[in-house]
Order: structure tokens, then C-alpha cells, then sequence
């Protein structure tokens, strides 16, 4: 849902003038604080070069229309960077990106999560 969200926001719809990235990457991450996820960033990182690096994917993510870019590319790429970015907090014990992806994986296949 929140690769969708960026996507109707960022690339399809933009329903403002200006700030329409901004706009998709900030309702992205009020849409996964409320069901318990965050955006991390690697601790090696500065917080500039992780926005930076945010800002960049935006700009690729606004232009997939015109280098016609299908819809369901689009919304793989964007999942692929979420699943590099989120991280949960779960009991007090962080799940980082590698197995909340593994996670899902397993979801899709109706198998059982692992915690």
C-alpha cells in the first residue's frame, strides 16, 4: 500500500503544483509509522546522504512516466527500496529491513512470520 501511495502521489496524480515528492515520501512514512514501521537509514550514512538519496529515488520514481516505465516496474522499485528502508519495532526488539522482506515473502506464500 505504501509503494501505491508514493506512486499515485509522485508519478500519476499530482494533485499540487508543487512539492508532490515531498508530498508521497512524507505521507509514506505517516502511513508506516501508523501501523508500526519506520524509515531507517544505515548508521554509517549522514542524514544528508540518506535525504539526499531519498530525494534522487523521488526524482527517478516522478520521471517513470516519461521514460515510460510500466506501472508494475515502478511499484517493484519502489518496494524494493522500501523493504531496504523500513525497519519495525516489535516488543521492544528491532526487526530490521532483511526480515520484515523475508517476512513478507513468507506472507505472500501463507506461511508463518518469524519473529
Amino acid at each position: 500500500m505504501t509503494a501505491d501511495l508514493i506512486y499515485r502521489i509522485a508519478a500519476i496524480n499530482h494533485p499540487f503544483t508543487n512539492g508532490n515528492k515531498r508530498t508521497a515520501l512524507l505521507s509514506a512514512g505517516a502511513f508506516l509509522d501508523s501501523i508500526g514501521l519506520y524509515l531507517s537509514f544505515d548508521r554509517l550514512q549522514t542524514k544528508t546522504d540518506y535525504l539526499d538519496q531519498w530525494e534522487n529515488f523521488m526524482i527517478d520514481i516522478a520521471k517513470s512516466r516519461e521514460i515510460k516505465e510500466t506501472e508494475d516496474e515502478v511499484l517493484s522499485k519502489i518496494k524494493n527500496k522500501l523493504f531496504e528502508s523500513i525497519a519495525i519495532n516489535f516488543n521492544e526488539n528491532m526487526i530490521w529491513p532483511k526480515k520484515i522482506k523475508t517476512n513478507t515473502d513468507k506472507e505472500m506464500q501463507n506461511e508463518e512470520f518469524e519473529f
